[in-house]
This record gives C-alpha cells, structure tokens and sequence, in this order.
C-alpha cells in the first residue's frame, strides 16, 4: 500500500521522466531538421517546462484538497492552497504571452504534448495508477532514448559526443533499477529513479553543449578556410589586374597605383615602336604579341640593370610602353631616351632592329588626380605623335600645352555637332549711316552656344579654319542670309556683309557654290558684301584675284576687312576692285592721342575717297569716338554705341 508521501514521490518521478522524454522528442526534430543553429530546441523545452509546472501544481493542489494531511498549525494548508493557486494563475499568464510571441510547435509536438497531458489527465481522474502512468511513461522515454541514439549515431554521425553515452548509460541504469524495482525497497527504487532522471537533464544540457561546440568549431574551420581561399583568390585577382597579360610587365593600373603614391614631381616617357601594326601583319597578331614580350623583357632587364634614375617600365596599351621616372627635369629624361635608344640600337628582337618615337610630359605642382593621370597619359602619346615629325624621334609637351590642344579638339568635336544638328545661329549687327545716323547696313555674324556658354569667334573660327570646318559654316552662313533676305525680304534693301575665309577664296567649286544658293534662293547680289581680310590677300593670289572677279562679275561686292591690322598692298588693294574698306578697331583706338596717327588715318581716307570706296569704321564705342570720327569723311560706323549682334527675330522687332 502506497503512502501519500510514496504516490507524491511516484508522480514527481513520472513527471520528471514524461519531460526527459518530450527534451528527446524535441532534440530529435532538432536535430533530423539540421536547425541545431537556431534557438527552436531551447524554446520549445521551456514551453513543456511552463506545461509541467502547471499539472505539477494542480497535482499539489488536488492532494492538499483531497487528500488528509494532518499540519501542526491549521492555517498552513489553506495559504499553501492559495500559494499554489497564485503561482497556477501565474504560470497560465507566462504561458500565454510565451507562446504568442514564439509560435513554434509543430504538428508532430502538438501531438507529443497532447499524448503527455492525456497521460498526466489519466491518472488526476483516477483512470490509470500512478505505477502504470509511471511504467507507460518509462516506456516511452526508452522508445524515445533508442530513436534519439539511432538519429545521432547512425544518421548525424555523431560518435564522440559524451553528452550522448551519459543519456545512453543513464537510460541503461533506469531499465536495470525497475526491472529489480521488486526485490528492491520502493523507497531505495524512487530515490533512485528520481537522482537518475535529474542527471538525464545533465546529460542532455552535456550532449547539446558538445554538439553545439563542434558544430561552430566546424564552421569557424569553414570560415577560416574560406577566407584563406578568398585571400589566396584576391592575391590572384589584384595580381591579374596590375600585371599586362601579354607581356607579364606591370600595366597602366599599376602605372596609376605607384603615381598615386608619388604624387607629384615625376615624368613619364613614352615609348611608341615604329610601325609595329606592319610587324603585326606580316607575322600574324600571336608571334606579334611574341616580339612585344620579348622587348619588355629586354627593356625592364636592361633598364633595371642601367637604373636609369630609379625608372619602371610598364606596358600601356598596343605597341606602347611607358618609362615612369622620379624627375621632372627634361634633360634627365632626355638622357634616358638615348639609353633607351642604345638598348634598342645593341638589341635584335626575334631577329628584328626595331625602332621607336619617345614622348615626354611631367607633372610638377598640385595634389595628383585622376584626371591629372589621363592629362599625363594623353600629353605623352601626343608627344610621341610630334615626335615623329622631329629628327631627334623624341618631343616634350607639357600638361599645360596639351590642355591646349585638348581643348581645341574638344572645340571642333562639338562644333562639328553644332554644325550636324543645326546648333550655329546667325546674328546681325547694324551699321550706322555716318552722317544720318540712322541703319543703313549689316553684318551677319555666326554666335555658337555650346551647352548654354557662349564661344567666342575668336576662338572656333581659327580652328575651324586649320581643320577645314571653316568651308561648311561659310556655306551655312551664306545660305542663312541668302534663305532669310529671299524669304522674309527683312532687311529693306539694305546691303548685308558676310565674311569670308581665305580657303575659300581659293577653293575650287566656291564661286558654282554660291551661285547654285542663288537658284535656290535668287536674291539681288548687290546687296551682298563679301568681307576678306588682308591675310586672304597673302595667299594664292591669282586665284584669289579669280574668285573674286567671278562673284563680282555675278553682281556680289567685295570689302577689305580689317584694314590697318595687317599687311596691305595699295597695288593689290586697287586690282582686286575692292567696294568697301573696313578700319579694324584697333587702328582707331589711339587717334586722339597720336598726331602721326591722325594725319595717316587722314590721308589715308582722303586716299579711299579718291578710289571712290566705301569707309567703314567698326569698333566705335563711345560718343568721344564718334564725335572724333565725325571730323573725317567716314560712310559708315559699327559698333557697340549702337548695337551689338542680335538674332534676326529681334532685329526685326527692332528696326
């Protein structure tokens, strides 16, 4: 007969070993999910902790209600009963804000867990004893134990886990205590049974903390492996990028990596090989690359051999090579370059003298950039272009000259456009009746606003002149004005003058030009002034002095412009039958002040009168000006005391 002190003890035990064996169930779901790097283990155990303090408290509870336990002071067992129902209530709570915050039982532990209250509902409602829950309960935990084991041993691998034989042995001592469980006193069995299942918790805590162990231990060696791997891959990765594939000599990367760390006062040279695309079709682009290889190996030998004031070599790109060296003194540079020269001079390269053109560029001032690397790389290849025009095969340029000649090219580049899409617009400025005041002519002059800023003519017109531009924005201009006068007759008979360039004036096919403008848009020719500056004269002068008997012959006049800026020849001047002669405004600007001045500028009208030309004067720009110029007999005046160039809308507008 089992005392009270017995079934308590009995459903401690059966407690105790229903939660060692749900601590399995959750571990195998655990571990057969591979989730053992999360924390679903830990809170589902805490959950069926919260459930096991519940019943154990209702089993208190039941007892102290139901059962007659004699206390010395009466009022013991009623605020043990309250006790245990504040702490029920309590555990209820906790419970509930657990599981909304970690919703993490499964399907398959819902189950576990109903089976477990059912069995546990069993015996508080007098169903089963609490030797059968107890033996039903131990039947399941060793089923759990041997399912757990196969899991970790057969599945996982797992064989060096201490934590594992501890729970293994542990389960082997409960099985031999209660198989003897009847020869043996029940108080000796429960202690037994109570001390072994408490240290199950040990072991299952012992296994998880070994299991945890190796499995970070086999990830960190993943993880230090890895990064070895990366390290070694990144070494190889940068070693690619720095080093030319061809010829295996650092490349331009590189170049730009050791400038940066020089910063500043440094040259590089550049050296180009002569006529290496010829190499390259005669022996096929695989021995090409062959005969590259061959000369940066000689030169990077030879150059580490000869110092050559602490220079590198590296390849840039195609047949160029590149000579960094740590001065910017140009004679230094220079006597580099012959040591380069005598290398290639003593050398054959597979079975080829070759020879090379070397340019030349420094920086010597400011923080270096990347864009001061593309200025340097640019300044050296031009040079090295220069250099083969020069017998020396070698050219300095520096950064300051090639933003020079950089720019220019990015003004024809973009005037080029302007000119594809119709970007150029004609202006015209008035000229002024001298003695009436009033307007009496034009000048169409071209205005270019590339991206909202405004490029002078002074500027573009000279490279558009050197790169022959120039002819496509004469033809422009000329049919602008012819189109506008023919459709819009705006400018009152007025005449209006169109400059010309010396090109075309001894371009063949000029004069059938614009005389096919003048079907398309026949005009009156008398009221078109061809502007030709003294220079035009310099050129080819019977085919100049053609040209222009052609369009005069067509009815178009001719004005010499810029009269006084240049060299005239009055021979020339009177041949050439000229209508109009315009005074540059820098001839004007000292009159007043120069006595010498006054009288040439004098005599020199009275001359034109004589010739029966027109006078214009342009650059006038204060009333002083005026009034001075008014005491000569001056036709007309230009400038900005009357007007500067304006768009034909506003002009029109205006006058």
């Amino acid at each position: 007969m089992l005392t009270t002190i017995d079934m308590f003890q009995y459903f401690i035990m059966s407690i105790i070993m229903l939660s060692n064996t749900n601590y399995l169930y959750f571990a195998i779901i655990n571990i057969v999910n591979d989730s053992y790097h999360k924390s679903d283990y830990i809170h589902l155990c805490l959950k069926y902790s919260l459930i096991t303090m519940l019943v154990s408290i209702a089993f208190v509870i039941k007892m102290l209600i139901f059962t007659p336990i004699k206390f010395e002071f009466p009022l013991i067992q009623p605020a043990i009963i309250v006790t245990c129902f504040i702490a029920f209530l309590a555990t209820i709570v906790v419970f509930i804000k657990f599981n909304d915050k970690k919703k993490l039982l499964s399907k398959k532990v819902n189950i576990n867990i109903i089976i477990s209250l059912m069995l546990i509902l069993a015996y508080l409602t007098n169903i089963i004893k609490i030797q059968v829950l107890y033996l039903v309960i131990f039947i399941l935990y060793l089923a759990v134990t041997l399912i757990f084991s196969y899991h970790v041993i057969y599945k996982k691998r797992i064989i060096n886990n201490s934590g594992l034989y501890f729970l293994i042995a542990s389960a082997g001592i409960l099985t031999v205590v209660n198989i003897l469980s009847f020869q043996l006193p029940l108080q000796l069995v429960l202690t037994v049974n109570l001390a072994i299942e408490t240290l199950i918790i040990y072991g299952l805590f012992l296994f998880y903390s070994q299991f945890y162990v190796d499995a970070l231990s086999d990830a960190y060696d993943g993880e230090i492996k890895q990064a070895n791997q990366l390290r070694s891959l990144n070494t190889k990765i940068t070693k690619m990028a720095y080093l030319d594939t061809i010829t295996g000599i650092d490349n331009e990367m590189a170049l730009l990596n050791d400038i940066e760390k020089i910063g500043h006062s440094l040259s590089l040279i550049n050296i180009n090989i002569r006529n290496f695309s010829l190499y390259n079709q005669m022996l096929g682009f695989s021995q090409g690359n062959l005969l590259l290889s061959d000369v940066a190996n000689t030169l990077s030998k030879s150059i580490e051999r000869l110092s050559l004031g602490n220079c590198k070599l590296y390849k840039l790109h195609s047949d160029k090579f590149i000579v960094l060296c740590n001065t910017t003194d140009v004679k230094t540079c220079i006597n580099h370059i012959h040591e380069l020269k005598d290398i290639f001079n003593a050398h054959t390269f597979m079975n080829f003298k070759l020879e090379a053109y070397y340019g030349i560029s420094s920086l010597n001032h400011g923080k270096f950039t990347v864009n001061e690397f593309n200025a340097l790389i640019g300044a050296v290849e031009l040079a090295s272009k220069h250099a083969k025009m020069v017998p020396e095969k070698f050219y300095f340029l520096s950064l300051e000259r090639y933003e020079r000649e950089k720019n220019k090219f990015d003004i024809e580049f973009h005037l080029k456009e302007a000119i594809e899409f119709n970007a150029l617009e004609v202006y015209y400025q008035p000229q002024i009746d001298a003695k009436t005041k009033a307007v009496c002519s034009y000048e169409a002059l071209l205005r270019w606003y590339n991206n909202d800023k405004f490029i002078s003519p002074s500027i573009f017109i000279p490279i558009a002149e050197n790169t022959g531009i120039i002819t496509d924005i004469t033809h422009y201009v000329i049919e602008d004005v012819f189109k506008n006068i023919y459709a819009l007759k705006w400018n009152d008979n007025r005449k209006i003058s169109i400059n010309l360039s010396a090109i075309q004036l001894v371009e063949n096919g000029f004069v059938d030009y614009v005389k096919d403008t003048l079907v398309t848009y026949p005009i009156d020719t008398s009221l078109i002034v061809f502007e030709v500056t003294e220079t035009a004269l310099t050129y080819d002068f019977n085919k100049v002095e053609e040209t222009i008997c052609a369009l005069k012959s067509v009815g178009f006049e001719f004005s010499l412009d810029d009269f006084g800026n240049g060299y005239s020849s009055l021979n020339r001047l009177t041949k050439l039958k000229f209508d109009e002669v315009k005074f540059d405004k820098f001839f004007i600007q000292d009159l007043a002040k120069d006595d010498k001045l006054k009288l040439t500028f004098l005599k020199t009208v009275e001359l034109f009168n004589l010739l029966n030309l027109r006078i214009v004067v342009e650059g006038v720009e204060t009333q002083d000006q005026e009034a001075f110029l008014d005491l000569y007999p001056i036709d007309v005046y230009q400038g900005y005391l009357y007007s500067e160039a304006q768009p034909l809308k506003q002009l029109i507008a205006l006058y």
